[in-house]
């Protein structure tokens, strides 16, 4: 396979290997077509591979740059795709998980990355997820997670999301305390989300709105994703016990072979075949990780890439495993505080504009990282 990369990569100008810290390496890539390829090398052993949301909140948008900085990370790449527009702007377009707390879930069979950070062994697959709630004796299989509900829709909200539900009035709302429920709201909405539980929210459409709740009723949810390239028991422990997880499309490599087509995650060919700037994820099969960001949308510095060029990419860097993240305006690297890349700005110019601000970012924190601390900054 790698006899045929493409000739770009064996046409780079030498530039020398940076260390960033114990565990982190940096290397830039030029070649002639021209394309700026920006490469972190890192080992999950020495360094804590963690995303964080904007804001801590579950909508919102925040530079990664800025993410970075909040978190004293010695590194940072922008994370996935998101919601551009509306009133819940920057919340999550695929799945999300942090820190074994659910943020969202995808609309469509989409990639994603899943992580522990005690072992910082790194899967990738295409999955599909759903929540159930379990109250009494109903089980509400719901439509969305932590997303704007919809008159025949039941959607679950859980603490990530924000203080309330933001519902509109007209359905109803069981909200959950430590397992147990504890109040019925009907065509109020905009619930409280308690600290340790949840909100079911029901529109008046959805065929449970008229369904029985008692009060004190035992209660609980349960999120199940299903990994479609790797079937099994033991896929699907991993995804189950994964303490982070964030989406991206389309898969580009799973088990050390590339994938031969991306249609299967239902996105439009433009995003395929056009050259933009690119961000991945990939692991090599010695556990290093690595990340990747491709400059784009200038003639003079970096055009970007296809994504068949950039799955060629992840295979000539030795990844058995990679995975698209959100490209575009959005790709951003920061090393110590400083944005190493050209984000686009979204603009098809040769101007070195600033970058955006997105939903998610990966950052790269010392062996010592202390969140308490960092928090109360």
């Amino acid at each position: 396979m790698r006899l045929f990369i493409i000739s770009l990569f064996l046409i780079c100008k030498a530039f020398a290997i940076e260390t960033i810290a114990d565990g982190i390496t940096y290397e830039v890539r030029k070649t002639d077509e021209p394309l700026t390829i920006h490469i972190l090398r890192v080992d999950p052993t020495k360094i804590i591979i963690r995303p964080v949301h904007a804001l801590n909140n579950g909508f919102g948008c925040e530079s990664t740059s800025h993410i970075a900085k909040r978190m004293g990370a010695l590194a940072a790449i922008n994370g996935g795709f998101f919601k551009m527009a509306g009133t819940l702007k920057g919340a999550p377009a695929g799945i999300l998980k942090i820190n074994s707390e659910w943020y969202s879930l995808p609309h469509k069979p989409r990639g994603a990355a899943a992580w522990n950070e005690l072992d910082g062994a790194l899967t990738v697959d295409r999955v599909v997820a759903e929540a159930k709630v379990h109250i009494g004796p109903t089980i509400v299989r719901t439509d969305n997670l932590n997303s704007e509900r919809g008159d025949s829709q039941a959607v679950l909200f859980t603490p990530a999301f924000h203080r309330t539900s933001l519902t509109n009035p007209g359905g109803k709302e069981l909200v959950v305390k430590k397992q147990h429920l504890v109040d019925i709201k009907q065509g109020i909405n905009d619930s409280k989300i308690p600290s340790h539980g949840f909100v079911l929210s029901v529109g008046r459409y959805h065929p449970l709105f008229n369904a029985t709740y008692r009060l004190h009723d035992p209660a609980s949810f349960e999120i199940l994703v299903t990994p479609l390239l790797d079937a099994g028991r033991e896929s699907n422990r991993i995804w189950r016990e994964a303490q982070h997880i964030i989406g991206g499309t389309p898969v580009l490599i799973k088990n050390n072979a590339p994938l031969k087509t991306f249609s299967d995650e239902q996105v439009q060919e433009t995003f395929l075949t056009k050259k933009h700037p690119r961000t991945a994820i990939g692991t090599c099969g010695d556990g290093t990780w690595v990340f990747v960001v491709v400059d784009g949308r200038s003639t003079l510095s970096s055009l970007g890439m296809t994504m068949l060029e950039l799955q060629k990419l992840m295979i000539d860097l030795g990844c058995t495993q990679a995975l698209n993240l959100d490209g575009g305006a959005s790709s951003t690297m920061t090393i110590k505080d400083q944005v190493v890349n050209v984000p686009s700005g979204g603009y098809d110019d040769n101007q070195d504009l600033p970058e955006i601000d997105v939903s998610d970012a990966i950052v790269l924190l010392p062996k010592q990282f202390i969140p308490e601390l960092i928090e109360s900054k």
